[in-house]
């Protein structure tokens, strides 16, 4: 689990992209800013330890990374480097770190090197995968984030009034994609126990799909849903928080669309009285 909390914005080169011309943006966006990361290089070639806490990298071509950006390091002959760094200014082909490590005895060291950099995901854990659906997990393994990405049946790329809201959901318990046995899930309907997570059913008149989502994308003319949109993603290993910058031009709205998933202390034990 990484502890150290990151911040990755639709704006840092080779993120990952969110539009409306199909499903599977957000689950993709989630893996690669919760789990494998993005922008990888293999071009490091030098590093010095400046100071006991900085360190300034030097690759052969434009990194393409920016201030405020965590970078994970690998290759160096050192352990104390292999690990998160924080980058605190940049050239264009060098970048100066700030560590999480104490550096005090490697200060001076001077090596050319064949190593790797890229932008550090949060440190979440992919538990399960199958297509556009994944389980997300913490190292503790006694929370699951659930989403399933996948078009509806009942979704046209070509109409204005369809928007992109894939299927989420909570438990405290889930064996496989297709399992849950939590005695904790949310959000649950005891009359039909598995409307959180079904996709393209009907209640009476009602077009549904599960019970609770994220509104990934707005619904908008087809010329827009190209259209990339803006986001933030703060997190670590345990919590993140994903801020949406739903822009509609069809409509003349705009607002910003915040969720938040993760594990934390407390000391409320209400939990422990919920029903299956």
């Amino acid at each position: 689990m990484s502890k150290y909390v990151k911040y990755i914005s639709s704006d840092h080169f080779g993120s990952p992209e969110l539009k409306g011309d199909r499903w599977g943006y957000c689950v993709e966006l989630l893996r690669t800013c919760l789990v494998t990361g993005f922008n990888e290089r293999t071009d490091l070639v030098n590093f010095e330890v400046l100071t006991p806490e900085t360190v300034k990298y030097t690759f052969t071509d434009n990194h393409n990374y920016t201030e405020n950006q965590t970078i994970k390091i690998s290759g160096t002959p050192f352990q104390e480097l292999n690990d998160d760094s924080f980058i605190i200014s940049t050239t264009a082909k060098e970048v100066i770190i700030k560590s999480y490590n104490d550096l005090t005895g490697l200060v001076g060291q001077t090596n050319s090197v064949t190593a790797k950099a890229i932008v550090a995901p949060l440190g979440f854990i992919e538990k399960f995968k199958d297509g556009n659906r994944s389980v997300f997990t913490t190292d503790e393994d006694e929370a699951f984030f659930y989403i399933d990405d996948t078009q509806p049946d009942n979704w046209s790329a070509t109409a204005t009034s369809y928007g992109i809201a894939p299927i989420v959901y909570m438990s405290d318990n889930i064996i496989d994609i297709n399992t849950d046995k939590g005695k904790c899930i949310f959000p649950y309907n005891t009359a039909n126990p598995t409307w959180h997570k079904l996709r393209s059913y009907s209640e009476g008149t009602k077009l549904r799909n599960g019970i609770m989502n994220f509104s990934t994308y707005p619904a908008t003319s087809v010329a827009n849903k190209t259209k990339k949109l803006e986001y933030q993603i703060v997190g670590n290993g345990r919590l993140f928080y994903l801020m949406i910058n739903v822009n509609n031009t069809t409509y003349s709205q705009e607002n910003i669309n915040i969720y938040a998933w993760g594990k934390y202390n407390t000391t409320n034990k209400l939990k422990n009285n919920l029903p299956y």
